[in-house]
């Protein structure tokens, strides 16, 4: 059973505002708005959504086959991901720069991002899945190129892999449609509160029907853990105790840490455990990569069945 990933592979720059998001963006202003944040503790550093999951089940471990693009500037990556075990064979190379994010983190764990998509962006060539995708392998759809993630999923669909479909940030991109054709193609939709609302509100389909059409679905909600919802029936897991640094990347985490229970073997329920075990693990660090398991977390995922 191999893992195909497909998502932004990027260069990251983070920082935190000192402040409140909500106190300095008025709804009432927002056709005039204009704003500017003083950031503190700036960091650039590996990141997007592919590149952070990749680093995930590292941790864990655990190979996936990247179908990524990445930029003529992404040696230094690349050098990365063989080192946390990924599989580079199906990795396509760009002529251009790596794609490029900036986000900043209010003292809520709010976000504001906007994203330089290189090689990635609107000119990238459709994607094409690996041959060596076969029939019961895993293809994590996640933000990329709306073209390509479409295309991912389609081809996903039809040589009978189980598709994860991840909209992330870029859920706003596509069309009623788009988000219509989606239901009943995918083995399981991921998304966090905000891109639920924004699913239902966008497909203009009720929960109830989505839950219908989508095997599993997982709704991640921060510090009050994680809703399962398998075949309609709702499971919640509560979060793992954490001292938040910085919430970014914490989804990806959870990603990695699902993917690689369920890869492993593990029941549902278990894989949902190590994936929120894993975003404590992100939370705790500043940065979206670079985190590593600490004593309470490594038990925890030996008893659920990692080495």
């Amino acid at each position: 059973m191999k893992i195909f990933l497909l998502g932004s592979i990027a260069f990251d720059e983070i920082g935190q505002f000192k402040g409140h998001f909500r106190e300095v963006i008025k709804p009432e202003m927002m056709e005039k708005l204009t704003v500017s944040f003083l950031v503190e503790n700036n960091h650039s550093h590996f990141g997007g959504c592919s590149g952070n999951t990749a680093y995930g089940l590292g941790v864990l471990k655990t190979t996936a086959y990247l179908c990524s693009r990445i930029g003529t500037d992404g040696a230094s990556y690349e050098k990365a991901f063989l080192d946390w075990g990924m599989n580079l064979d199906f990795l396509e190379r760009g002529q251009g720069p790596t794609a490029k994010a900036v986000v900043t983190t209010d003292l809520t764990g709010a976000q504001i991002a906007h994203f330089a998509t290189g090689v990635i962006g609107e000119n990238a060539p459709d994607f094409v899945l690996p041959g060596a995708a076969e029939a019961g392998d895993f293809i994590l759809t996640g933000p990329e190129n709306p073209k390509r993630m479409l295309q991912a999923l389609e081809q996903g669909y039809a040589r009978g892999l189980q598709v994860f479909f991840d909209p992330g940030q870029l859920i706003h991109t596509f069309s009623a449609g788009d988000l219509q054709s989606t239901l009943g193609k995918i083995h399981a939709l991921l998304v966090n509160e905000y891109e639920w609302a924004l699913f239902q509100s966008i497909s203009g389909i009720g929960e109830a029907e989505i839950f219908q059409k989508v095997p599993l679905v997982w709704i991640t909600k921060g510090a009050e853990g994680v809703a399962m919802i398998e075949n309609g029936k709702s499971q919640n897991f509560p979060a793992f105790t954490a001292q938040v640094a910085d919430p970014t990347g914490a989804g990806d985490a959870f990603r990695a840490g699902l993917l690689a229970g369920i890869a492993k073997g593990m029941s549902l329920e278990d894989s949902t455990k190590a994936g929120i075990v894993l975003a404590s693990a992100c939370c705790e660090h500043h940065l979206a990569q670079g985190y590593s398991l600490k004593d309470p977390q490594v038990a925890v995922l030996r008893t659920l069945g990692f080495d």
